[in-house]
């Protein structure tokens, strides 16, 4: 099947979902005057008209008309779709600052494997103009609209310091990955006197280990910027129609809610991907591995490591994280496993 066709099935498939629905799309307001985004750029109303036509074409139905990731199919998606307004992005793999427009074309090509984001095929012109689109759902004075705001800064992917020594690189990025806090989320891929000695070695022998219950499964993360319409998310469909708490700000809603845009919603959960088990979202070859660990994944609860590790030590990381992503769905991930299992029943 050709990839204009998958595309026309797709949105020809939501099309009916929505007329299934009963929504009601009104007519979309059109732009008459130039908007102006981060850094001075100037987008004329021909760009962003063009850009909000195919916007519904391709987005709408995931997304929203709002932008606000509740259109007439985000009920039954998992992960729930972004919500553009807050200009925030968990892939685009820039720091400190806003996402380049190249950097939101490569998420929309290359999509996000293991979550109803697929990968499109669009034109440039098209694709330029649905992302110009796209900033005009951030509110004024915040995210695109913000005359402060500035691009982050991007990866410098540069040469694998370890191209010669790629089995050295998987056995320093082991010792790493259990010393460096990865495993406080992601699953660990060690027995508890290895992780103990790792530990030592990278930070010193009077280093102290704290080991969390079920250590050898990823631990759900609340995220502090990504939310949902009802608080079981994962294991339930969300009604068509969600009644929310109106808002002004988080104190106006319960513990377990954020505040986003004048209604309140429950704080996403995150489960970090198990690498022996989960799809990896964006990417899986080191060099993708080592721009995702840099950068890390805002409002995920994962930190850039750009800055704080070695370029030398991210590589290695990035490595180990690759060797454990080539035993999914291979039985030298349930060896390993069983053998993590036997090795904590002992202790």
């Amino acid at each position: 099947m050709t990839t204009k066709r998958t595309i026309f099935l797709l949105a020809a498939s939501f099309s009916l979902l929505v007329a299934s629905q009963g929504c009601k799309y009104a007519d979309p307001e059109l732009f008459t005057a130039p908007e102006d985004f981060v850094d001075g750029e100037e987008v004329t109303a021909e760009t962003l008209n063009y850009g909000q036509e195919q916007y519904i074409l391709y987005c709408y139905a995931c997304h929203g008309a709002q932008g606000d990731g509740r259109g007439p199919a985000s009920r039954w998606l998992r992960p729930p779709p972004r919500d553009f307004r807050l200009a925030t992005f968990k892939f685009a793999k820039v720091i400190d600052g806003l996402p380049r427009d190249e950097d939101l074309k490569h998420i929309i090509r290359h999509g996000l494997d293991g979550t109803p984001m697929l990968k499109w095929d669009i034109p440039d012109n098209t694709l330029n103009a649905i992302i110009q689109y796209i900033k005009t759902f951030s509110p004024e004075g915040e995210g695109f609209r913000d005359e402060d705001a500035e691009y982050g800064e991007v990866i410098e992917v540069g040469d694998d310091p370890w191209s010669d020594d790629q089995a050295g690189a998987v056995t320093h990025g082991k010792k790493l990955y259990h010393s460096k806090g990865c495993w406080s989320c992601h699953a660990a891929y060690a027995d508890k006197a290895s992780i103990t000695a790792a530990n030592a070695e990278i930070k010193g022998k009077d280093a102290k280990v704290a080991f969390r219950p079920n250590m050898y499964y990823s631990e759900p993360k609340v995220s502090s910027i990504y939310t949902a319409p009802i608080k079981d998310f994962y294991t339930n469909h969300f009604r068509r129609n969600v009644e929310y708490d109106d808002c002004e700000d988080d104190d106006g809603c319960e513990d377990s809610q954020k505040c986003v845009y004048g209604r309140c919603e429950h704080k996403l959960r995150i489960l970090p991907p198990d690498f022996t088990f989960d799809v990896v979202r964006s990417g899986s070859e080191p060099a993708d591995i080592f721009k995702t660990i840099s950068a890390g994944i805002p409002g995920a609860g994962m930190p850039q490591f750009k800055g704080v590790e070695s370029d030398k030590d991210i590589w290695a990381l990035a490595h180990y994280v690759n060797s454990l992503i080539k035993l999914k769905d291979t039985p030298g991930a349930a060896d390993l496993k069983e053998a993590l299992r036997k090795a904590a029943a002992k202790n």
